[in-house]
């Protein structure tokens, strides 16, 4: 019983590990699965805000050059009312064929229509419309708002009818004076303009809803023809009331929507009377988020099961040799000392089993040298007389207990020798083993880095520019190998991953050395996670001036250096703003180092005695924003490079110099404090003006608690 219990193996070597290889390697697959979708969460918010932002702007850049043009042709057409009496003499060009404008009249009570000045013929005839639909179907469906004619001067709503083509309709009260000023005639001119230009440039946000509201909260335009026709307002819309409520003309948004994530972004134009809005759920926005997060699955389990195959055929190498060890142990203790330990390895496990084979043939020699002292005993015996046999008989039992004791004392001794060579050997095995995974998972972790770094620049420049965008960043020279440009260096990087991949699958190897590589890169692997630290902005109320003084400070050296002075006019009654005080450092030195490259080549290519000059100065912009300028006499930036000044990666420097994100990083970082920031002014050969444009910290806290009260 003893004896079988002594043999019985609870839970092998081979097993425990593959228990160890399989949990380190789910750690670190987890681990690198929570960084990467962490990371790309937040760059996939940032991307979205960029989306929306530059969405709404030139949305709300075309809607008000739609109805900029409408207000001017309402004056001239009452000027001409105006100068002709009751005759209309209005010039033929001020309405074209493909002009927004489909009908415009004149009301002279503010109540009904009394006098057409213009209507296309042709858009009658394109939707079949009777000639009276403005003045009867319209207008009775969706009557022109006088009374806010009347009182605000000028009225826009959705006159698009259910089942008819999409209008929006404008009104404006125009009051005739006499060479004194004296008011003594007034009507309104009502306009209606197609809606389709409008619905085609909201259908241009592929994933995100987009729509054009008035001031009022009524819907202009809406891709939904559904949504268009029965003129949704949405004044109850978080969107539309954050948008209201916020101080600045343009901006971002995150809120919620019964529950759900949202991302939006705003626009007011026009005076403020047409709000140009976007928003987007957070389940579409991270859709290529939870796709990267289970290809990654994917991906991983491939590894996971390659790694473990490994492992498998690995340990039965390693155990192998051992269970061979063991069974010859046992043949041993059972007396068989003609067996030999075979073990083809160069490592402390063929040390071992040479050093089992030495003891074995010491044993052997040891019981052949008591056999012939046992025989030669016996023949002794054999001459004596047959009164000794009785003592030779005790003789012989006495060799025999002699012989069983040196073979347990031989045992005992293998068997600790066993214990100690077989310890060590095993612990210095699990401690490579454990360092094994780190090269199996490597090139896994850079290969997919690079592919991400590829895939975001692909998607940076398209989401800028569109496919022509991507592909003339493809023409671009690489910096990577002369003579090509970007596009065969990713299809290079590309190649070297893929071969980089088969690679690794081909070679691996079984043995000791290739496990301690692995091992070691593994540890790095770990190392390098634990020490990441993803910063996340921690914005308070901080004070202006000293913001500034910091930032003068960190540029000081290399003021001094170019020899440029800089001086800080600080007004008192500039307040608090809430901002990351690191990131807005960032940001202002970003605009101080530029403005000392600026004056700097002046110097170098046309005015070597300048006295260069850099002037910043804080203030107040009105009640609620507060302005930092950076002012230079440099050398200036011409129209053309203006606007391009805010692309990533454009940059009028050398590439040792600069390249080209320090404006576009910087102004990511103040529109992420609610702000913005602007090229004031700029005179080629003399000098710019940057602007900070941040809402006060009173200014943030009230619309907080405004928020907060909506909420509860």
């Amino acid at each position: 019983m003893g004896k079988a219990k002594s043999n019985k193996t609870l839970f092998s070597i081979r097993y425990k590990f593959l228990s160890v290889m399989a949990l380190l390697l789910f750690v670190c697959v987890l681990a690198y699965l929570s960084l990467a979708t962490s990371v790309f969460r937040g760059d996939k918010t940032e991307l979205v805000f960029d989306y929306n932002s530059s969405l709404v702007r030139n949305l709300g850049s075309d809607v008000e050059g739609v109805f900029e043009r409408v207000k001017d042709k309402t004056e001239l057409m009452a000027f001409f009312d105006q100068s002709s009496g009751t005759r209309l003499s209005a010039p033929g060009n001020l309405f074209q064929k493909d002009d927004d404008v489909v009908f415009m009249a004149k009301s002279a009570d503010f109540k009904k229509l009394s006098k057409v000045y213009y209507e296309n013929k042709v858009y009658y005839e394109t939707y079949g419309l009777n000639r009276d639909y403005f003045t009867n179907s319209v207008a009775g469906s969706r009557p022109v708002p006088m009374q806010t004619v009347m009182t605000e001067g000028e009225a826009l709503w959705n006159a698009t009818v259910s089942g008819g083509p999409p209008l929006i309709g404008y009104a404006r009260n125009v009051i005739l004076k006499t060479a004194k000023n004296i008011p003594y005639k007034q009507f309104a001119i009502v306009v209606y303009l197609k809606a389709d230009p409008l619905l085609k440039a909201v259908q241009r946000g592929q994933f995100s809803e987009v729509m054009i509201a008035s001031a009022e909260g009524e819907l202009l335009a809406h891709a939904d023809p559904e949504v268009m026709a029965h003129s949704k307002a949405i004044q109850g819309s978080n969107l539309f009331q954050k948008s209201v409520a916020s101080p600045v003309r343009s901006g971002v948004l995150q809120y919620e929507r019964e529950g759900e994530k949202m991302l939006g972004a705003f626009e007011k134009t026009f005076g403020g009377k047409i709000f140009v809005m976007s928003r987007v759920t957070g389940s579409t926005a991270f859709a290529v988020v939870d796709q990267f997060v289970y290809r990654s699955i994917l991906f991983a389990g491939i590894v996971l099961t390659i790694a473990f195959l490994a492992a498998v055929l690995f340990s039965r190498s390693l155990v192998s040799p051992l269970e061979r060890l063991t069974e010859a142990m046992k043949r041993v203790s059972a007396g068989f000392l003609d067996s030999q330990i075979e073990v083809n390895t160069s490592d402390e496990i063929s040390v071992l089993a040479n050093s089992f084979n030495g003891m074995i043939k010491d044993l052997k020699s040891s019981r052949q040298e008591l056999i012939e002292m046992n025989n030669h005993l016996e023949e002794k015996v054999k001459e004596r007389t047959r009164q000794l046999e009785e003592q030779n008989q005790a003789v012989k039992e006495a060799q025999e207990a002699l012989l069983r004791t040196t073979r347990l004392a031989a045992v005992g001794e293998i068997a600790g020798q066993a214990a100690h060579e077989v310890l060590n050997p095993l612990t210095s095995i699990l401690s490579r083993v454990q360092k094994i995974q780190g090269r199996f998972q490597v090139f896994g972790l850079q290969e997919s880095q690079m592919l991400k770094d590829i895939r975001t620049a692909w998607e940076q420049d398209k989401s800028e520019g569109g496919f022509e965008k991507l592909v003339e960043s493809w023409k671009q020279p690489s910096t990577v190998y002369e003579g090509k440009d970007l596009w065969a260096e990713d299809l290079a990087n590309i190649e070297a991953i893929e071969k980089s991949i088969g690679k690794q699958f081909k070679t691996m190897q079984s043995d000791t050395d290739f496990l301690l590589k692995e091992g070691n890169r593994i540890n790095k692997i770990v190392n390098s996670m634990r020490s990441l630290n993803v910063m996340h902005s921690e914005k308070r109320r901080e004070n202006p001036k000293h913001l500034i003084e910091d930032s003068i400070q960190i540029m000081q050296d290399l003021l001094e250096k170019m020899d440029i002075a800089i001086e800080f006019d600080f007004n008192e009654s500039t307040e608090a703003v809430v901002v990351d005080s690191d990131e807005f450092t960032q940001a202002l030195t970003n605009l101080i180092r530029n403005s000392i490259q600026a004056v700097h080549y002046r110097k170098k290519q046309s005015e070597k005695n300048l006295k260069g000059m850099i002037t910043l100065k804080s203030f107040m912009l009105n009640e609620k924003i507060v302005a930092i300028q950076v002012q230079d006499n440099g050398l200036g930036i011409t129209e053309q490079d203006q606007k391009k000044l805010f692309e990533m990666q454009f940059s009028t420097k050398s590439k040792e110099e600069g390249t080209g994100i320090g404006l576009s990083i910087a102004r990511r970082f103040v529109r992420g404090f609610g702000g913005d920031l602007i090229l004031k002014e700029s005179t080629p050969g003399a000098g710019s003006v940057f602007e900070i444009q941040l809402p006060s910290a009173a200014a943030v806290e009230e619309e907080q608690e405004s928020a907060h009260e909506e909420a509860s």
